[in-house]
């Protein structure tokens, strides 16, 4: 139980032994249910998710002015993202809408987070970047695409072109992938998790990360975007600004995009 600190110490969180075992709890529940939802059911994965949200919302109410309060809702965004991208996509529309559908209420929903809680956007790390220290980051993007692409092999993920189709797919690319996993993933996410201990976000977080990438059926693949994901988290609180990595990982998809090319 912690007293009820001022929301712009939100950073500032200190866990007792019960919080951290809750969100071991609720992190391993969301990478069981990702694997389920690959290998036995996306229905029962899908249901399982929305539970977790059920409970993870109704658990931080009732656990009013404790660290729970403030940690459980960021981690249901976990389990929000993985439902929104089974039910919002509509079968026979373009990609980009679909990722938009997605991405809107992603974000719209961590927006509110930061509302509610008074969150600033410096403590996501959205405040303006140190580019001497972010520019090398943001080009580590190109040989993790080289690998990805190398692991998985993919098919292209857009069809058409022209400047105007490849300007378009590009923007969907950074808006949709790049800066809206970074700013759940490096951004809120990760930061909840650091008030248990930096380590434990690094791992934790790299872990999950990869769990969420088992759909791509390799899990060459998923191993190294665990890998990915703990790099990513690891120069995010190094330096406190994401804007290096969601420029390494808009280049990581987009440069397996292009290599995919026919």
């Amino acid at each position: 139980m912690i007293a009820d600190t001022p929301h712009t110490d939100f950073w500032k969180i200190k866990l007792d032994r019960p919080v951290f075992l809750t969100v071991v709890i609720y992190l391993s529940l969301a990478a069981f249910l990702e694997i389920l939802g690959t290998y036995v059911s996306i229905i029962l994965g899908s249901i399982g998710n929305a539970l977790l949200i059920f409970l993870a919302i109704n658990q931080a109410v009732w656990m009013h002015n404790t660290a729970c309060y403030r940690i459980l809702p960021v981690i249901a965004l976990i389990p929000f993202l993985r439902l929104l991208s089974v039910i919002l996509p509509v079968a026979g529309w373009p990609i980009q809408i679909n990722y938009l559908l997605i991405t809107i209420p992603l974000l719209v929903t961590v927006g509110m987070l930061m509302y509610y809680r008074k969150i600033p956007l410096v403590n996501l790390g959205l405040e303006r970047p140190n580019w001497r220290v972010q520019f090398p980051i943001a080009l580590s993007g190109l040989p993790l695409g080289f690998i990805g692409y190398l692991l998985l092999r993919p098919t292209p993920l857009f069809v058409g072109s022209g400047l105007v189709v490849w300007t378009t797919n590009l923007l969907v690319l950074f808006v949709c992938i790049a800066f809206a996993e970074e700013i759940v993933f490096r951004g809120i996410f990760l930061r909840v998790l650091a008030e248990v201990s930096d380590p434990f976000a690094l791992f934790a977080s790299g872990l999950l990360y990869g769990v969420l990438h088992i759909g791509s059926g390799s899990l060459a693949y998923a191993l190294f975007m665990g890998l990915v994901g703990w790099l990513f988290a690891f120069l995010t609180l190094r330096t406190r600004s994401i804007w290096g990595v969601v420029i390494a990982h808009f280049f990581l998809v987009a440069g397996m995009v292009l290599f995919s090319l026919p």
